[in-house]
């Protein structure tokens, strides 16, 4: 709830800037690790350039992610990260309705994207 942005408000779990200099896989591998105390081996999928919805912040976004067997023990940075839920992508809308889970955010249209690249290649 003390976050400057959309406190309180389900979205994805591991995600924060680059430090000045740092690669940004090395960035993803360290939020993560930071947010939720897993370590996962990322797979990097696009960059995509953002203007806020209220146009006072601008950013690239390198978009990672990562197949994880099972679910891991989360051990969560409870400034960063109230809760957590493994929620199959099929389900999101479903978990949208009782959740405040926006599904027009770029969170979910990110996660919407990977996953049907992830169709594509029988990954997923």
């Amino acid at each position: 709830m003390n976050k400057s942005r959309n406190p309180g408000m389900w979205t994805v779990s591991a995600a924060g800037h680059i430090n000045l200099g740092e690669d940004p896989t090395h960035a993803m591998i360290r939020e993560t690790q930071e947010e939720l105390g897993i370590t996962v081996e990322p797979v990097y999928f696009k960059k995509k350039f953002s203007l806020a919805s209220d146009k006072k912040e601008a950013r690239f976004m390198w978009g990672y992610y990562a197949i994880v067997k099972g679910q891991p023990t989360v051990t969560l940075d409870q400034s960063e990260v109230m809760d957590y839920a493994w929620v199959k992508v099929k389900d999101l809308e479903d978990f949208s309705k009782t959740h405040d889970y926006d599904l027009t955010k770029y969170s979910h249209t990110g996660i919407m994207e990977v996953a049907q690249y992830l169709n594509q290649q029988g990954i997923l």
